[in-house]
């Protein structure tokens, strides 16, 4: 008797599993947006990853049903060892959007990632490799990509907020420079912003921008 219960036992054990039904993806209904790391040698074109990461929660924030860590809290914080789980951990967030922008002359590079932070793997992913003055498109291109891949209804297009490339330059790097603390680098984003009107006098956001600046002075 002993040893039929034994044989049944050892049966069970080494028993191929039964095919399990596949689980339902949950799709994470929060997001931190880290800023871009600039991968030129220039750090004069940090700006440019630390504008596109705040255009896009500023955009992702319009996808219903969506919850983004604000900027003050997701630009406060770096990976860790390399590992968006962690800085999504720390921010109570289900899905970390990282990637890297180069600038090399007239022409751009950006790699985009959605990274799940329970499972650690892409959700989503992308390359663009476009003229400058098109930062835009690739800008609604990631919005696009990133509601697809969430399953979210697309936000309508916000449109692009200057037709001049170099005032949209000036605003970021006023963007920036306001982002510091003091004096010098208030005055300094006051300039910029002031740079970025002469280009293109109906550029709301950087009126907005020069208000500010004269506030913090």
């Amino acid at each position: 008797m002993l040893g039929l219960l034994t044989v049944s036992l050892w049966l069970r054990a080494t028993a191929p599993e039964r095919d399990q039904p596949a689980r339902a993806v949950v799709r994470p209904n929060s997001m931190a947006i880290l800023p871009f790391v600039n991968t030129s040698p220039d750090t004069a074109d940090d700006y440019l990853g630390h504008g596109m990461a705040a255009e896009l929660t500023r955009n992702l924030s319009r996808l219903a049903g969506l919850r983004v860590a604000p900027r003050s809290s997701a630009f406060g914080l770096k990976e860790t060892d390399g590992d968006p789980r962690i800085t999504g951990r720390r921010l109570n967030v289900g899905t970390v959007l990282q990637g890297t922008i180069r600038r090399s002359g007239d022409r751009l590079r950006v790699t985009a990632h959605l990274v799940d932070v329970d499972e650690g793997f892409d959700l989503w992913s992308e390359t663009y490799e476009r003229d400058a003055g098109e930062i835009f498109a690739v800008e609604s291109e990631i919005l696009r990509g990133i509601a697809g891949a969430l399953r979210r209804p697309q936000p309508a297009p916000d449109g692009v907020p200057t037709p001049s490339l170099d005032a949209h330059v000036r605003y970021l790097q006023a963007r920036r420079a306001a982002r510091e603390a003091g004096p010098e680098p208030a005055a300094r984003a006051l300039a910029l912003y002031q740079e970025a009107i002469a280009l293109d006098s109906g550029f709301a956001r950087a009126w907005s921008g020069l208000a500010e600046s004269w506030l913090r002075l």
